[in-house]
């Protein structure tokens, strides 16, 4: 937070980006997205990732700023009625960020062992800390309606900063506050440069080094590729190796034999892994490992209905550069999707081949609104034109489990051909059932990899 607040112009700046962010106007723009609910201005609190705004006033001296947000938020946009909730409950989130500013106190940056003070919504509370500790918290409230505190101390002993350690929160004891029905005045608790939260991660104190970068695609055809490599630390080394492509090569231990320095661009030969590990006053980043597969220069693939840009795996060649979607999470950039539409593309193998087996990968998530097809068809063909069926087959994957799973559906069999087409037809015509949440919906069908088992022709 601290870097960001001094890219934006430093406090003051910064206290006016936010001033404007939550009284600016509420109109948007741009495509619908059902997470920008509950807006404040240019705020959405309905959208997760934005929790952390209404703690950030106390970053630059402003507390009662967080404060009185706060307590608007908690009073406007929660109630015990079905509709309760402003935005989309994911993992519980919506409601824990209630739980935490109701007693008080947030976790604005993860990892961080700080809390930012707000203010509790109860007079009088005991925390059942889970190693077996008890806080207990006493608010001398003004008036019912008073939410700006002036003051706070902990086991008797006054605390003047606007966040609270981990370790305090831990240690348990007695924290009693003062809450008052008006903001402190410029010389309050909590004004001071001294008592705001400082969240600043700096080689000195964290021993941090950015993790390099790999500037590649995920396949290529050719006999060889030229791949880039980089760091945004200007002053780190970028430490490289390239190995061959194996299950240990994938992912790399403490192991750092072969590494070289970096000195420009190196070059895969192959289907290879790159891996490259940054260096700076003697710590070492995390380090990044890419698996680059060279597809066969001769595959072209045509794909009728296209696929989401958010889901590409890769892009035109995903379903055809070697590399299988591993796992059962869509999101990690291995699956390719299509969005409301089924499935089609046609490989031209530029010769003709005596095809042995064809087979395609398909992952199922139905809480994503992602079924497994409903129906698999491979066909054949020898001029592009007329296809002849090579295997048809329906999953085996329960549309109404909700657990994610993947599986492998293919056909042996025996044609000459020089293309080879793949149809994966979506669950339910492409739309939700009636008893799913996202009914009437469109649905997603997530494939990667068409496989084909290949001979050459004997003439």
């Amino acid at each position: 937070m601290s870097g960001h607040i001094e890219l934006l112009g430093g406090p003051e700046g910064y206290a006016h980006m936010l001033d404007s962010m939550f009284n600016g106007p509420s109109r948007l723009s741009g495509r619908h997205q059902s997470d920008i609910t509950g807006l404040i201005g240019q705020y959405a609190h309905g959208n997760e990732p934005s929790h952390h705004m209404a703690y950030l006033p106390s970053f630059v001296g402003h507390p009662e700023q967080t404060q009185a947000l706060v307590d608007s938020i908690c009073d406007a946009l929660y109630t015990a009625e079905p509709d309760g909730l402003s935005g989309n409950e994911d993992c519980g989130q919506m409601s824990s960020w209630f739980v935490w500013s109701a007693l008080g106190m947030y976790p604005v940056t993860p990892g961080s062992p700080k809390y930012v003070i707000g203010t509790p919504r109860y007079d009088a509370f005991q925390w059942m800390l889970p190693n077996g500790n008890v806080l207990e918290v006493e608010v001398d409230r003004s008036s019912p309606e008073a939410v700006f505190v002036h003051g706070l101390t902990i086991d008797g002993l006054p605390v003047n900063r606007t966040w609270v350690g981990h370790d305090e929160l831990m240690a348990g004891g007695h924290w009693h506050f003062e809450v008052r029905d008006e903001p402190v005045g410029e010389d309050g608790w909590g004004k001071a440069q001294s008592a705001w939260p400082v969240e600043n991660w700096t080689l000195g104190d964290a021993a941090f080094v950015a993790a390099p970068f790999i500037d590649a695609p995920r396949s290529y055809s050719g006999d060889s590729l030229l791949v880039p490599l980089g760091t945004i630390d200007t002053e780190a080394q970028v430490w490289v190796r390239v190995v061959e492509d194996t299950p240990e090569a994938r992912s790399v231990g403490a192991d750092m034999s072969g590494f070289v320095p970096a000195l420009g661009p190196v070059t895969v030969r192959g289907t290879q892994v790159v891996q490259v590990v940054s260096e700076d006053h003697g710590s070492k980043s995390a380090v990044v490992s890419s698996r680059i597969a060279r597809v066969n220069p001769d595959f072209s693939i045509e794909i009728r209905e296209p696929y989401a840009n958010q889901y590409a795996a890769g892009g035109d060649r995903a379903l055809i550069d070697g590399i299988r979607g591993e796992g059962e999470d869509f999101r990690t950039g291995d699956w390719q999707g299509f969005y409301g539409k089924d499935a089609f593309v046609t490989v031209d193998l530029g010769q003709e081949y005596r095809i042995k087996s064809l087979s395609v990968g398909v992952l199922q998530d139905v809480k994503s609104w992602i079924w497994a097809p409903e129906k698999v068809t491979c066909r054949t063909s020898l001029d592009g034109v007329s296809f002849v069926d090579f295997g048809s087959a329906s999953t085996s994957l329960e549309p109404v489990d909700y657990t994610p799973l993947t599986e492998r559906i293919g056909f042996d069999g025996d044609a000459v051909a020089r293309y080879v087409q793949m149809e994966l037809n979506q669950f339910n015509g492409a739309v939700i059932p009636e008893w799913h949440l996202g009914r009437l919906n469109p649905t997603w069908v997530f494939a990667d990899e068409f496989g084909f088992e290949i001979e050459p022709v004997k003439r």
